[in-house]
């Protein structure tokens, strides 16, 4: 029943449910005869003055600063009622988080961080990304709160890493446009991860443009960046597997772009999962149930181009059949040698056989597929009237400045071949992120349609190979486990949340990155990439040498204080100088010594830069 606030001229009728703010009706009698105000002007132009003359008695500070849900829904269901029926943590708005909150502070990136929420910036089927103010720096930051769910979880611990290798060896200078990892922490078994603000994504910003695409110009820097992204990615054997727009973002007011969202990559000896990439951007390696590699993402890349300028997906695939089939509109029928290897390219194509006995394959009718599949998909939508590849680069809408005027038809040639050399079905022909960024496309160098052999850069990045082999599950125990008796239990030892957290960034700090298919990290040999271990080795062996000449250097100023002659000058050289050079043939000078042993003290090992004895 509604509840009746009775006051000296006024009955106020408020449901039970909410107070303040669901009000059923209210009763007034203006303050005074001769206001001119209505009933319903005064009871929202003076709504709190009004409650204040009904209950006196009422804290409206407090009623307002009562906390807001921002996580929906909001019922509080799982982990002592932290989190909602999804395993969503319910986040409030000036709710704090960080590693003072966090179970396991130790291993927190920041010691002491607190993060006050503001909003929430996105949610999907990973979690959420909340806006916080870091209340150290006075900064805002990107929150990523992941759901209390294990596969979710072990996802995150891979992400983590990812993020780690990249912002402190690979990518530390952040030329490759890597996102920046500032914190991670364990709440109430939820991993966060903090990372710096930015601004609008490409999506957006194609969104605002009126969804027509951009100039040629700033498409062509934006691809130019993402290529940068993606030479830094495949030189260290890190496969996106979710390149789109959505996930390319603008720095600031700039035309600087961060790409984000590492949490479905994975790396080149270790690819985890079949269904990966958003399917508008899905290679069709992918969606023929192909093995993978990095040039997924280069397929993911050459739809990106193409939707920098005509504003919307270069294939809106409404299902994973029409994504195929908008492709073979577009590019032709996949060659038979790939269709014979695909494990699920009889869900798409009837078998035949040819007048030669070659096996021929046919795309099945929409009714065919839904009825060989069990399922009902939609029907095909046109968004545009290209017929071909080389239609639509030659008939887009291409705008350029006026001094390139000239130039616009070749423009839309280079574009073409660009294009052409990435949209393959044949993953292995694709060019590779170093090929395609000297494109002439990209370097607006001159170009002629149909010269066959462009000349690139031949210095293609390889994947990098390791010297020695990655160490076997047993040598990561003993490496983390001195004990024998504790290493040999690990494989049968059930790991909540705080434990795989604290171990799964324990071996990272020892160089190992752990298989997360399993809920146990050490029932399966690590996932370590080659780049790491060849990163390692080089490392070490640079601190071997630094090391070295560190005691040479400690020997030659033993034999200076002995001879004490340092200060005497000799034909316009030290006598450390002639000394070195004559007697110990080593024919450097004192200034070379300085500098080195300049660079050697200045530098530091990260907090994940590991020592490794395997």
């Amino acid at each position: 029943m509604p509840s009746t606030i009775q006051g000296p001229t006024y009955s106020l009728v408020l449901s039970p449910h909410s107070f303040f703010t669901q009000v059923e009706f209210i009763s007034l009698i203006p303050p005074s005869p001769q206001s001119n105000d209505s009933k319903t002007n005064y009871s929202t132009t003076s709504y709190l003055e009004l409650l204040r003359t009904i209950t006196p008695t009422l804290v409206f500070n407090e009623l307002c600063s009562q906390t807001r849900a921002l996580t929906e829904p909001s019922t509080p269901q799982h982990n002592q009622n932290k989190d909602n029926l999804n395993y969503d943590l319910i986040a409030y708005v000036d709710m704090i988080l960080g590693s003072s909150q966090s179970n396991t502070p130790n291993q927190c990136k920041v010691s002491s961080s607190r993060y006050k929420v503001i909003s929430v910036l996105g949610h999907g089927s990973f979690g959420q990304v909340l806006k916080c103010l870091d209340m150290n720096t006075g900064l805002f930051v990107a929150l990523k709160v992941l759901r209390n769910r294990s596969a979710y979880f072990r996802q995150g611990m891979l992400e983590i890493a990812i993020l780690e290798l990249l912002n402190d060896k690979f990518d530390k200078e952040c030329i490759g446009h890597t996102l920046r990892l500032i914190d991670h922490f364990l709440f109430y078994n939820h991993i966060c991860i903090v990372t710096e603000m930015l601004g609008i994504n490409l999506y957006e910003l194609m969104c605002q443009n009126g969804c027509r695409g951009f100039g040629a110009s700033v498409a062509r820097g934006f691809v130019k960046q993402i290529l940068e992204t993606l030479i830094q990615l495949h030189a260290n054997n890190i496969i996106h597997c979710d390149l789109k727009p959505e996930n390319v973002l603008l720095v600031d007011f700039t035309k600087q772009i961060r790409v984000i969202d590492f949490g479905s990559a994975c790396f080149e000896n270790s690819t985890l999962y079949t269904y990966i990439q958003s399917r508008h951007y899905r290679a069709p390696e992918v969606i023929l149930g192909l093995p993978y590699s990095s040039a997924i993402d280069m397929w993911s890349l050459g739809c990106i181009a193409a939707e920098f300028f005509i504003g919307i997906p270069l294939f809106p695939g409404s299902s994973e059949y029409n994504q195929i089939y908008k492709i073979i509109r577009m590019i032709g029928i996949p060659p038979s040698a790939l269709l014979e290897k695909g494990t699920k390219t009889d869900n798409f194509f009837n078998k035949l056989k040819g007048a030669n006995g070659k096996t021929l394959y046919e795309l099945k009718t929409k009714e065919q597929y839904e009825r060989d599949n069990d399922i009902i998909i939609d029907n095909n939508k046109d968004y545009y009237n290209y017929t071909s590849l080389k239609d639509f680069c030659m008939r887009v809408p291409f705008r350029i400045s006026s001094k390139d005027k000239e130039r616009k038809d070749e423009f839309r040639s280079a574009f073409y071949d660009f294009l052409n050399n990435i949209l393959i079905w044949e993953q292995e022909k694709r060019i590779t992120p170093q090929q395609a960024i000297n494109h002439p496309f990209i370097t607006k160098a001159h170009f002629e349609l149909g010269s066959k052999e462009l000349k690139m850069s031949s210095d293609i990045p390889q994947s990098l190979k390791s010297v020695e082999l990655q160490p076997k599950i047993e040598d990561v125990l003993k490496m983390l486990f001195p004990s024998e008796v504790i290493a040999k239990t690990q494989s049968q030892t059930r790991f909540n949340q705080t434990n795989y957290y604290d171990i799964y960034l324990a071996a990272l700090e020892k160089g190992v990155v752990l298989n997360i298919q399993s809920p146990n990290p050490f029932t399966m040999d690590p996932i370590t990439p080659s780049s790491l271990t060849t990163y390692i080795q080089k490392e070490k062996e640079d601190f071997r040498v630094l090391d070295d000449l560190r005691k040479l250097t400690k020997s030659v100023d033993n034999t200076d204080s002995i001879f004490n002659t340092k200060d005497v000058s000799l034909d316009g050289r030290n006598s450390v100088d002639l000394f070195a050079g004559q007697k110990l043939d080593l024919k450097v000078n004192q200034s070379d010594f300085d500098k080195e042993l300049i660079v050697s003290e200045s530098l530091s090992l990260s907090p994940c830069v590991p020592h490794m004895n395997w």
